[in-house]
């Protein structure tokens, strides 16, 4: 992976986490259960995401 894509990587994974936040604070403002629960969700697959990145970051150092 280059550094290029590493970058790109994190910005993505940084305006994702943005979004999710945004998100959770308008479902907590509405009092909506779903949506917070979307939110986790989201969250849990960006730390996937962030993971599996940096395990094939790893990789191609090795």
């Amino acid at each position: 992976m280059t550094d290029d894509q590493k970058i790109h990587i994190a910005q993505l994974c940084e305006r994702m986490e943005r979004k999710i936040e945004n998100m959770r604070l308008e479902a907590k403002a509405m009092g909506r259960n779903t949506r917070k629960q979307d939110c986790e969700d989201l969250r849990a697959y960006l730390d996937k995401i962030k993971e599996y990145a940096l395990s094939r970051r790893a990789r191609s150092v090795s």
